[in-house]
């Protein structure tokens, strides 16, 4: 038991005891709960529903110092206040007096939001606090703003209030750091440096390991390495989770909105073809001082080779001469100059309407015409040419009006599977309380998805057995026939009849708004989810800002995502409001679907699609058609885009008969389960064959050692062989061939041998990708951010169905893998702009050159990098270091930025969560 502080005159031992019983993971965590804080920091990543916030009040509770609890959201710190009272108070108790939610009036436990701390610190107002923020169409938390400007986020830019002294802090819970408002993250780090020396509990379910070093080294200086981490699948393996799937329902926009998209889309073309044919704009180009005079111009070129590029295939492409010099430049033939698309026009484009007028004084007036063209198609957005999906583009499909049918087929679909024992939620961005009839008959007019428009669509649906509520910060409805269990809910949580009001829908009376008034004016979510549990709504209608972070109602069954939110973050914070598990329902399975809008045809799918990949990146569940429990879409069994109309109508279909089928949901979970051979998530990263330098140890180090072993060869029987004509008998003739033919091959025998060790080495992709691991992960603990002697690492390789590669590394922290994954993937990935580079050097010429980038961590010092190179070299092939801030090595970096000139445009190697 840790000490407790002398100050204080009140135990919290004493004051709060747990009374359930703690799940396995979490005595776990107890248990080593000493060896955690002895740095006086604790960092806890666990799943939604994992029961962070009882852990935490545990941790708590045996830190024995006064608290200050800090939370993203009001919903969140009242949940910490509610679970306090339920589990570790006395039966029936209320909250006592020595907990606080008001900042300025401190008690032993203080739970207050990261806005108030940054109140009271900036002398704001506390009223600008998150409750509900729906119609800003601002999303309240974005995975890394906080951290990633690049201020000294250190620096003590507030005097630490009085109320900091009042409240003599020794501890501070953090519950979701990691994704806080940027000014929020400065004022929090700039009261725990001034604090003296507080204990820091952080707790989150989704750390920013994507991040770069700099932004994780400030996010690990405030909040401690990771010290435990509970995954999803360990929790339904528990049966803390329930098992679940994610579906996907894909609609098309609507005749209008096409209309829109297929009529930028003939403007685009129409100003690229006569733009290819302007010969005023193709002697600008051609008069270009880094086509004429490249050579002169290494350095710029260096900064922006994409820009060079874009005017070779430009040029190439209307049929115009290239000087040689251009070429050499880019050290590309002109068979490989690619064909031009529209993400080279882009690139084009911007630069030379925009960042490099300078250099077009004479092609002026022309250029002038061509901005005024793109301006007049809606091309031009914050000074950069779009010409594939401007943002106007990307609201048609995210806001597409088509939704509101995706949704009603959903919940039509869902009602009929469970009737009366269906608990559906639909989340979304806005309200749109304008859009509301105020008239019996009056039709709302719809542009957008919203509260309203998908309350009224399903209103006018009349989808049968279901009861349908919205539950919003200013919008509050319930079906006519929950009345009296809305009034016997607000009986038993203390709210009187004269502050509750509830009244007939003006349009359908069938409805009724309910609100709340006097001091229970923030009680309507408590009112409304005990509504629902009780099954006065089935169906409820809610924005992700007040519903998608720290509700609590385990009945949900089934949640349709009707935001257009693409943080993985927030994304995972709404599908926990489903996967809980539900006491009363001991079999529950859970039915998340996402609701996404596509263009059909080769232009698809869209951003829309693409904010649906990004999300998806943030939680893993169970494939559709194999054992396998991972993450991404490629789990969801859809396919690929693009699609036809035809497609998406019998995507739609399949899908609906698979979520319909839960039994075999729950079996596919236990497979996936039960195939798991160490039975834990493993971070991995995927990358496609073609990015591993397996080609080139086959087709060039073997290949190569192969012919040296010849070479030797030939060359040792020509010198022995002159001797042949000395011998007069054929026993001395027979004799001299044995040896003749014995010492080449016993000279060329080590170059075959080697060959032969390499194509061991890298006979398949899983090998090929192993090996590399293993450079990077010895050169990482040269380097030191990982800890070789304790962390009982071993690189792992598989090739997945789809034909890529999957490599993870065992053992060790997660602060320590997510490192490896990144440096791996930054050895992976196209070449940017390295400190350093590692060549496969030629060999006589025959052999091309093969680049691969020296990941940051190991470019920070030259020491560094050589000894990359030296695990290079023993692992996967011979290498040259090549220092890139040299005249010299800055033109080898531009071969090697150019020798895959499309790759900016093509998919990198992403990480990957996966179950073993």
């Amino acid at each position: 038991m840790l000490a407790p502080a002398n100050t204080q005159q009140e135990s919290l031992p004493d004051l709060m005891v747990f009374r359930k019983t703690w799940r396995a993971y979490q005595s776990r965590i107890l248990d080593r709960l000493d060896g955690y804080l002895q740095n006086n920091r604790m960092h806890l990543v666990a799943a939604p529903g994992s029961g962070k916030t009882v852990l935490g009040l545990e941790v708590i509770r045996r830190m024995n110092k006064p608290t200050l609890v800090l939370a993203p959201t009001v919903t969140i710190r009242d949940q910490w206040v509610d679970r306090l009272v339920d589990l570790f108070l006395p039966e029936g108790s209320a909250k006592p007096g020595w907990v606080s939610t008001k900042l300025r009036n401190p008690a032993l436990l203080t739970v207050a939001t990261y806005q108030a701390l940054h109140a009271v610190c900036s002398g704001e107002s506390e009223q600008k606090e998150p409750v509900d923020g729906e119609e800003s169409g601002e999303e309240r938390n974005h995975q890394g703003d906080s951290l990633s400007n690049g201020a000294d986020v250190n620096q003590s830019h507030v005097s630490l209030p009085k109320v900091f002294t009042e409240g003599a802090f020794g501890a501070l819970v953090l519950d979701e750091a990691h994704h806080l408002r940027a000014e929020w993250w400065k004022t929090l780090t700039s009261v725990v440096t001034q604090l003296n020396k507080p204990t820091i509990v952080a707790l989150t379910a989704t750390p920013p390991y994507d991040v770069t070093p700099f932004e994780w080294e400030r996010y690990e200086e405030l909040c401690g390495p990771v010290d435990a981490e509970v995954s999803v699948p360990e929790l339904v393996l528990q049966g803390d989770l329930c098992p679940h799937q994610d579906y996907v329902y894909f609609s098309t926009p609507s005749e209008k909105e096409q209309k829109v998209i297929s009529d930028f889309r003939a403007a685009v073309d129409s100003f690229a073809g006569r733009l290819r044919v302007n010969q005023s704009f193709q002697d600008a180009i051609m008069s270009h001082p880094w086509i004429t005079a490249s050579g002169t111009h290494t350095e710029e070129i260096l900064e922006d080779p994409e820009y060079l590029s874009s005017m070779v295939v430009f040029l190439h492409a209307t049929g115009q001469e290239i000087p040689q010099g251009a070429l050499n430049t880019l050290g590309l033939s002109r068979k490989r100059i690619p064909a031009l698309s529209l993400e080279w026009l882009e690139v084009l484009l911007s630069r030379c309407l925009y960042s490099d007028v300078a250099n077009f004084q004479s092609g002026e007036h022309v250029f002038k015409l061509i901005r005024r063209e793109l301006l007049e198609i809606g091309a031009i957005e914050r000074r950069k040419v779009t010409l594939r999906a401007p943002s106007d583009y990307l609201k048609l499909l995210t806001t597409s009006i088509t939704k509101l049918k995706s949704v009603a087929d959903i919940v039509s679909l869902e009602s009929g599977s469970q009737g009366a024992e269906l608990r559906c939620v639909v989340l979304t961005d806005f309200i749109r309380k304008a859009e509301m009839p105020r008239a019996v008959g009056e039709v709302a007019v719809c542009e957008d998805i919203g509260i309203v428009p998908i309350f009224e669509s399903l209103r006018r649906t009349e989808v049968p057995s279901i009861r349908l509520g919205v539950l919003s910060g200013s919008l509050v409805i319930v079906p006519g026939s929950a009345e009296p269990l809305v009034r016997q809910a607000a009986t038993g949580l203390g709210i009187t009849p004269r502050d509750l009001a509830i009244s007939p829908c003006v349009h359908d009376p069938r409805y009724s708004t309910v609100e709340i008034r006097g001091e229970y004016y923030r009680g309507a979510v408590r009112l409304i989810t005990s509504v629902f549990e009780q099954g006065g709504i089935t169906v409820l209608v809610g924005t992700k800002s007040l519903l998608g972070e720290g509700w609590d109602a385990p009945c949900i069954n089934t949640l349709v995502l009707a935001s257009f939110v693409g943080s993985f973050v927030l994304s995972n914070q709404m599908r926990g409001r489903a996967i809980r598990v539900d006491p009363t329902q001991p079999h529950k399975t859970a039915n998340i679907w996402h609701v996404v809008c596509v263009e059909p045809g080769l232009f698809g799918p869209g951003d829309d699609y693409e904010l649906l990949v990004r999300r998806c990146s943030g939680f893993v569940g169970v494939n559709s058609a194999a054992p396998v429990i991972e993450n991404g879409t490629d789990r969801l069994g859809f396919g690929h885009p693009p699609f036809s109309r035809e497609q998406i109508g019998q995507v739609n279909d399949q899908t609906g008969r698979r979520a319909l089928d839960r039994a075999s949901l729950r079996q596919k979970w236990r497979d996936a389960l039960d195939a798991g051979s160490i039975k834990e998530m493993t971070d991995g990263l995927r990358a496609n064959q073609e990015s591993l330098p397996r080609g080139f140890v086959l087709a060039n180090t073997i290949a190569a050692l192969l012919i040296q072993a010849v070479f030797v060869f030939f060359v040792s029987l020509e010198y022995f062989g002159r001797m042949l004509g000395g011998f007069r008998t054929v026993r001395g003739a027979w004799s001299l061939i044995l040896v003749v033919l014995g010492i080449p091959a016993a000279l060329g025998l080590p170059w075959c041998l080697l060959a032969l060790w390499r194509f061991i080495r890298h006979g398949t992709p899983e090998r090929s990708i192993r090996q590399i691991g293993l450079a990077i992960l010895k050169a990482l603990g040269y380097e030191g951010s990982i800890d070789l002697q304790d962390g009982k690492f071993r690189v792992y390789g598989d090739r997945n169905q789809d034909g890529t590669v999957f490599c993870w590394v065992g053992g060790g922290t997660g602060k320590e893998q997510a490192v490896f994954l990144r440096a791996l993937r930054e050895v992976l990935r196209p070449i940017d702009n390295p400190r350093y580079l590692l060549a496969r050097p030629r060999i006589w010429r025959v052999f091309r050159e093969d680049y691969f980038a020296v990941p940051d961590v190991l470019a920070r010092k030259k020491e560094f990098a050589e000894a990359f190179a030296q695990h290079w070299k023993h692992f996967v092939g011979p290498v040259e270091l090549v220092y890139t801030r040299t005249p010299e090595g800055r033109k080898i970096l531009l071969r090697a930025r150019n020798h895959s000139l499309s790759g900016a445009f093509q998919k990198s190697a992403e990480r990957v969560s996966s179950w073993k």
